[in-house]
């Protein structure tokens, strides 16, 4: 691989044990290990690539910023991230590799092929709360006559059970 500095984020449920050993093959000089930061979106933001699981936060993040991301999705005990992983792979916004197929060669190869990719063109709307607010108004038969309308008229509203 071409030089690089990477930064493994183990993320705070990570068993210690497993972070330790992580540390001691982590120890060069072009790689930095830490288990939490409130920052996230700064570092994936400034990521040539994103090598991550394919959780739904990790891949909206992605996502929103543009990201080259290669995901890594978790197959057992749930099918939810390598269905989400091979759905964005299908649509080239997010090349996956699939833990049966990890090998230290195969990864290297991935992130050497994701790094000579450009970024994905992402034209996805991450609206959605705004949507969803304008489509219950809707429902409700209350117009919204600016962008910032469904929240005020929400708030407004008395929700009873």
């Amino acid at each position: 691989l071409r030089e690089a500095h990477s930064l493994i984020v183990t993320g705070p449920l990570m068993a210690q044990s497993k972070r330790e050993l992580l540390q001691s093959a982590a120890r060069a000089e072009h790689v930095s290990l830490i288990q939490f930061t409130s920052d996230l979106v700064s570092y994936l933001a400034a990521a040539d690539l994103v090598v991550g699981m394919a959780g739904y936060n990790t891949v909206s993040e992605t996502l929103a910023l543009g990201a080259r991301t290669l995901l890594v999705p978790r197959v057992r005990p749930r099918q939810e991230q390598r269905i989400r992983a091979q759905r964005l792979a299908a649509l080239k916004m997010a090349r996956v590799l699939l833990p049966d197929d990890l090998s230290p060669q195969r990864l290297a190869d991935e992130i050497e092929s994701a790094l000579n990719t450009p970024a994905p063109k992402v034209s996805l709307d991450m609206n959605g709360a705004s949507h969803a607010s304008r489509a219950l108004l809707a429902l409700l038969k209350i117009s919204t006559p600016d962008k910032h309308a469904p929240r005020k008229e929400l708030a407004k509203l008395e929700f009873t059970r």
